[in-house]
């Protein structure tokens, strides 16, 4: 084989039969975590040998599509390696070497199921704990590779959730910070986090060690709407967490130094135009752009949200599109979608 299309990740390991039936390139699908897996492949490909056996991908052949035994989630994920620098240079010649953002985890999965989301179901088809997180020792390790090695000050963690609730979470958040504080230079730091993890004490150690942006997933100031999507959370702890993030000098304004990325889905087939009008209030009152933060609930075949939706009589389109209760709620989102276009 010359080439070889692989495609992998949470949307095509939760829909590889679509995934492979629908783009007709693709040879095959690793099956959730691929650090293994893709490293066989590879192998395989690289010396001609057979590659159909491989554990935890999922393929096309004569009869149809075949799914091989699937792996089990990684234990211990300090044990994987680093990120590969190797085309790093390159791209910082392109950019400026002090413009780029290193992008890491310090963990896999997430300990809530959020009724919108994938990451349960995702980590769920697979043997072994869904929730693993990196030492923080090895996490400072990686960082700080990058910052000596390659000049980076700008680090952005994109784990499902940064931060771990209760004194374990403040811990490691503390520990994390002590060491960071030992780089002779500043660094920027970026997290996304849940709400119920926001504390006075935890966000001033992370904005002592340089915490600048937080993404945070509020989806509604509508209680009905929290219990829709699952979030186990209240509107209360979700304007306690803002007034937390305030007091530490965080906005949700666009352009602020210290930023707070407000994600909300404001649209969902029970919307009305009274939840419209309490949700322009605080729009208003947190400054939040609606051009950039505001969604339609998307419904995904793997999401427990689809079936709540069907048991609440809402009827879903080929693609789980779904229209809204109210025609004048309905009237005025697509004045919106044009709005924000």
């Amino acid at each position: 084989i010359k080439n070889m299309i692989i495609s992998g990740g949470h949307a095509a390991t939760i829909e590889y039969e679509k995934c492979l039936l629908e783009c007709s390139g693709c040879d095959c699908v690793v099956m959730g975590e691929g650090e293994v897996t893709i490293a066989e492949l590879v192998y395989a490909i690289r010396k001609n040998e057979s590659w159909q056996n491989i554990k935890g991908i999922a393929y096309v052949n004569a009869s149809g599509i075949k799914r091989n035994p699937l792996r089990p989630l990684i234990p211990d994920i300090d044990s994987i390696p680093f990120m590969a620098t190797d085309l790093l240079e390159q791209l910082q010649e392109i950019q400026g070497k002090r413009n780029i953002t290193a992008y890491l985890v310090s963990s896999r999965g997430c300990y809530k199921k959020c009724s919108f989301c994938s990451i349960a179901a995702y980590f769920d088809m697979f043997e072994g704990r869904r929730v693993r997180y990196r030492s923080v020792e090895n996490v400072f390790n990686e960082m700080k590779n990058l910052y000596y090695g390659h000049g980076i000050r700008k680090f952005c963690f994109w784990d499902d959730t940064f931060i771990i609730p209760g004194k374990k979470g403040i811990e490691r958040c503390h520990r994390l910070a002590e060491l960071i504080k030992t780089l002779p230079e500043k660094i920027s730091l970026e997290i996304a986090t849940r709400v119920d993890t926001i504390s006075y004490e935890v966000i001033a150690l992370l904005k002592e060690a340089g915490l600048k942006h937080i993404h945070l997933g509020i989806e509604s100031f509508i209680d009905r709407d929290l219990v829709l999507y699952n979030k186990g959370v209240t509107v209360e702890q979700n304007i306690e967490a803002l007034s937390i993030l305030e007091d530490l000098g965080f906005s949700t304004k666009v352009g602020s130094k210290l930023r707070i990325a407000t994600y909300l889905i404001s649209f969902n087939p029970f919307t009305t135009l009274e939840d419209i009008r309490h949700m322009i209030f605080y729009f208003k009152k947190y400054e939040i752009s609606p051009k950039k933060q505001v969604t339609f609930l998307h419904v995904s075949n793997c999401a427990p949200i689809k079936q709540k939706l069907i048991n609440n009589g809402i009827k879903l389109g080929l693609n789980n599109e779904w229209e809204f209760l109210d025609e004048r709620v309905s009237y005025l989102s697509e004045k919106y979608y044009n709005f924000v276009q």
